[in-house]
């Protein structure tokens, strides 16, 4: 464990830059942008025209055609203040989109974006679609979108787009589309820094990017240490990128490797009585959350002439994450002397077997820590055909594909209930694990995801200043579960939706002036997720899926200009949540 450093050592230490290999050029020019539904940015250091209208990379088009604000966050924006960082660079530069913690750790916020959520919490609604390269990142259980394991150094770009069905699950809020580095998008050579800072901050990093002829290699790693301004909020983080590429004239394909490891410790929510005492004061612990990762993804792309490609990539990941959370006891000694533990009902609490819980501190301090393990194996394969041509005379950018993604996932959670040491209010056993039916009880579920979907989008200039899009994805979700441990979790689910979505875009050229309008709706998935957010409980044959729509309008205008360019945009949007129109089966 590192000491908490003064702050003469910590100058010193970040100070001091390893430059054992050569650097590399930046070429970057500035432009205007935005962020995703009227979220504003500040100016950009480099020329991006060309954003994806889907997840996968190779389906480009032209950004002023889009009718809708997007925003991209380039390679140099995440290294503005220093060390590449995704999180303060999505804070800082994008109106509309702030970080909160209610975990109390900095590398597991929860991201808000126009009031959509992408969080690493189980429970969260998560309104935000996250990927990387084309692979879905929100994880087949809970949709969590965990933001440690993502390498920031690595990151060449991300596009911030709006609500759009094209991207699937959970993007009625937007979307945030990564694209990794890979020796044909980075310049050659390498770089490699370590610094240092306060409350015992270490981050070493380092990339390097090689070309011979058609091929390609790059790699990037990264090692943060933290021991945090709070109680029992360290932080220590390992992560290793690296692609291999290929690219002909016609043709290039990829293979990336994501590793990942990460013990995040975070005090949580605390009472403000506790606070204005001690600012530095956990409430209740231990609160850890232990992730790690492996990714394997194959991507590539062919162009059969120059206005007609496909793209396709398939992967396999595997994720665990092991939660442990200390909070107050549900339990408590009973009145009535006995000597045992009771509910909050007042009957008496129960262990594995049946068997009552005596009251075995005497009176003292109770606590009780929650155990949460998830085991998931990943995978998925995604297709599509983009296509520029003319349709009656007209410029028109079409994109239509396919993708499934299929995962296994082991859940477990337990609760033990034991003691509480007095000063630092931390869980100590040995304990008892709590199995009292109908209110806490052990659970151990086996989950198989498997989601089809198949999209389109296709933009059309009417005009030279006005543009037309359309997007719809149909939706297929079967969620089986199988309780194994006897109880009634288990039940297989299933629905099916058509999401369309539209947008107009009037525009100029000098002086831009842009007005879009977009309706989509998308049905919530998470319905059959949340089964196991309360033990016992499952959703009954005959209920229906929730479903929510969105509508937006908005009007901006531009100049363009350099080195610099000046935008305003304003919009106005709406989001209403209906129950009971998209029915789907749950068999138990």
């Amino acid at each position: 464990m590192f000491e908490k450093m003064t702050g003469r050592r910590a100058m010193y230490l970040a100070s001091a830059a390893l430059c054992f290999l050569p650097a590399r050029a930046v070429l970057a020019q500035t432009v205007p942008a935005t962020a995703a539904d009227g979220v504003s940015a500040g100016v950009q250091p480099e020329d991006i025209t060309v954003i994806g209208s889907s997840p996968l990379p190779g389906s480009g088009i032209d950004r002023d055609r889009l009718p809708a604000t997007t925003a991209i966050v380039t390679a140099r924006d995440l290294q503005l203040t220093g060390t590449a960082d995704l999180l303060h660079a999505l804070d800082s530069r994008l109106a509309g989109v702030s970080l909160n913690s209610p975990a109390g750790n900095p590398y597991q916020p929860t991201i808000v974006m126009n009031g959509f959520q992408a969080s690493p919490l189980q429970g969260t609604s998560q309104g935000i679609a996250v990927y990387l390269d084309g692979v879905r990142f929100n994880q087949a259980f809970g949709d969590t979108v965990n933001w440690d394991l993502i390498p920031d150094l690595a990151i060449e770009r991300v596009a911030v787009e709006g609500a759009n069905p094209v991207f699937g699950l959970n993007a009625l809020g937007g979307a945030l589309n990564v694209r990794m580095k890979n020796a044909f998008n980075t310049a050659p050579g390498g770089e490699a820094d370590l610094s240092g800072g306060s409350f015992g901050r270490i981050v070493a990093q380092g990339d390097y990017a090689a070309r011979r002829g058609n091929w390609g290699f790059y790699v990037a790693g990264r090692e943060v240490h933290e021991d945090g301004w709070r109680d029992l909020q360290s932080t220590d983080i390992q992560s290793l990128y690296a692609d291999l590429g290929w690219k002909g004239l016609a043709t290039e394909v990829h293979g990336s490797l994501d590793l990942a490891n990460s013990v995040l410790n975070g005090p949580g929510t605390s009472p403000v009585e506790l606070l204005r005492a001690d600012p530095r004061a956990q409430f209740t612990a231990p609160n850890q959350m232990a992730n790690k990762f492996i990714q394997f993804a194959v991507n590539g792309r062919h162009s059969f002439t120059d206005t007609l490609s496909v793209q396709g990539q398939v992967h396999y990941d595997y994720f665990q994450q092991r939660v442990i959370n200390g909070n107050a006891p549900n339990d408590a000694p009973c009145d009535d002397g006995s000597g045992l533990m009771c509910t909050d009902d007042g009957d008496p609490s129960t262990t594995r077997g049946g068997a009552t819980i005596p009251d075995f501190l005497d009176g003292g301090a109770y606590s009780e820590l929650d155990l949460q393990t998830t085991n998931t194996n990943g995978y998925g394969v995604s297709m599509q055909e983009t296509e520029d041509h003319s349709v009656f005379g007209l410029r028109n950018h079409e994109v239509a594909g396919v993708s499934f993604d299929g995962a296994q996932t082991m859940f477990t959670g337990s609760a033990v209930l034991g003691g509480l040491t007095p000063v630092t209010r931390e869980y100590y056993g040995p304990g008892y694990v709590i199995d009292e039916p109908g209110e806490t009880v052990p659970v151990r579920v086996r989950v198989n995801d498997a989601y089809v979907g198949v999209f389109a989008t296709d933009t059309i200039d009417l005009t030279p200043r006005l543009s037309l899009t359309g997007s719809m994805r149909y939706n297929f979700a079967q969620i089986n579960l199988a309780d194994q441990n006897g109880g009634d979790l288990s039940g297989r689910h299933a629905y099916s939706a058509i999401n369309p979505g539209g947008r107009g875009q009037l525009s100029a050229d000098a002086l831009g002036h842009d007005l879009w309008r977009v309706c989509r709706g998308e049905p919530c998935a998470d319905a059959c997720r949340t089964l196991l957010r309360r033990a016992g409980e499952c959703v009954q044959p005959g209920q229906f899926l929730r479903r929510r729509s969105r509508t937006e309008a908005g009007a901006g205008a531009y100049v363009r200009g350099r080195p610099a360019g000046w935008l305003y945009d304003r919009d106005c949007r709406t989001t209403e949540l209906r129950s009971g129109t998209v029915p789907y089966r749950c068999r138990q």
